[in-house]
């Protein structure tokens, strides 16, 4: 027993020996740090393909839509204020409602798959949203679809592009879906565009 005592304190007295003479760390200055200098970043072990990690179309996919999304549900509370038809004002409904949703699994997906999504606006898009908010009415109506169908248009040839080289099964889908949500509002967008 008493073999036993002596051997804990002895282990006790070299523990607390070695934490007693350890060199402080000096503390680190952020503004002299490069890439060299910070660890390695760990490619997403739920990517099937190491092609597909953050710095390839899959960060750029979840940017794009996180933007447009952004923008979707910005813009479509602008409608049901500042537009005339009844059609537009329930088009930025649903716009506000579906890409809601859309973003709320996007956030979803994008922290599953360890990509970090900015929470406000880009500069480049909040540009858009700020210019369409100025227009009331019939010249808000006009402006809203227009813009709607574009952009709907560029983000279907954007997802479709990115579809055919992408190989990670799990954003596949997730083009799939919100290829087919996409469709829906350019119909919608040239319809009632088209009416107006």
């Amino acid at each position: 027993m008493k073999t036993t005592n002596l051997l804990l304190l002895a282990a006790i007295v070299v523990f607390m020996f070695n934490a007693c003479n350890t060199e402080p760390r000096p503390a680190i200055d952020a503004s002299t740090l490069t890439a060299d200098s910070l660890p390695p970043q760990r490619p997403d072990s739920n990517l099937k393909d190491p092609m597909d990690t953050a710095s390839s179309h899959i960060t750029r996919l979840v940017l794009n839509n996180r933007a447009g999304y952004l923008m979707e549900m910005a813009m479509g509370t602008i409608a049901q204020q500042n537009a005339q038809s009844t059609r537009v004002k329930n088009f930025g409904a649903m716009m506000l409602k579906d890409y809601t949703k859309a973003n709320s699994k996007l956030l979803i997906l994008s922290k599953t798959n360890h990509i970090i999504v900015p929470a406000k606006m880009p500069a480049r898009i909040q540009s858009h949203v700020q210019e369409i908010s100025k227009y009331n009415g019939k010249e808000f109506d006009r402006r809203y679809m227009l813009l709607m169908a574009a952009q709907h248009q560029k983000d279907i040839d954007l997802l479709e592009k990115t579809a055919r080289t992408l190989r990670d099964t799990t954003f596949k889908d997730y083009i799939i879906k919100t290829l087919s949500l996409k469709r829906l509002h350019l119909d919608s967008a040239n319809t009632i565009k088209n009416q107006l």
